[in-house]
This record gives structure tokens, sequence and C-alpha cells, in this order.
């Protein structure tokens, strides 16, 4: 009756103010507001990164993690999507061990030897 009716109100008017107290907690909303910007960023750099043009072939997002390579010859390669941030998109091809990252102007493959990344000859392209 009466008890639980204000018990409820007390329960409500705690929570209600444990909210303001988190979200005033400038360590959690940095934090929200960083997950947020991120996410938006990463949205809009998705948006944008479906179709990368090369020399002689193109590359395509067909889904979430999945892309493909078209070469003017006729070939085409599958890659999975290793991760991506805002300077390029990171890609794996499992036939080939092949590792390639897709950046604004060029495209680089890793070697494993060297331990680094590097163009190859007409890996310069653009996402389109």
């Amino acid at each position: 009756g009466i008890a639980s009716s204000r018990l409820e109100k007390r329960r409500f008017a705690s929570a209600k103010l444990n909210q303001r107290l988190w979200w005033t907690r400038p360590d959690c909303a940095h934090a929200i507001i960083g997950e947020l910007l991120n996410q938006l960023i990463r949205t809009d750099v998705l948006n944008r990164r479906k179709f990368f043009q090369i020399e002689n072939s193109a590359f395509e997002r067909l889904e979430a993690g999945k892309w493909t390579e078209k070469s003017r010859d006729g070939r085409e390669f599958r890659f999975r999507e290793l991760g991506e941030n805002k300077d390029f998109v990171e890609l794996f091809d499992d036939s080939r061990q092949l590792k390639l990252r897709l950046y604004k102007n060029v495209g680089k493959i890793y070697n494993e030897q060297e331990r680094q990344w590097r163009a190859w000859r007409g890996s310069e392209g653009s996402w389109k």
C-alpha cells in the first residue's frame, strides 16, 4: 500500500540522483563522448570506403568484413577485413597469405621478411 508506494518513490529519486551524478563525473562523460565520436567517424569512414581503384585492379567491399579484388585480366581474389582506422583498411587474402592495407591514395603489402609495409608497382589509387 502506502509504504511500498513511498519506497518506490525513494528508489526512483535515488536512481535519478545516481544517474545525474554519473553523468557529471568527467571521466565517464569523456569516455562516453569519445566513444560516440569514434562511432560517428567510423560510420562516416565506412560509408566512404566501399571501392578502391588502382592501376590494374579494384577492391570492393562486399559486406561487413568481406572484400574482393578484381583484376583487369579477369582474376578475382577474396579478402577478409582485419581492421581499419581513419588512415587505412587492412585486408588479408587467405589463399595467397597476403596482408595489405588500402590507404587514401596507395595500397601497401606487408613484407614478412623485412617486417614492413611497401607500396607495389601500380598500387597508387583512390577511394571511389
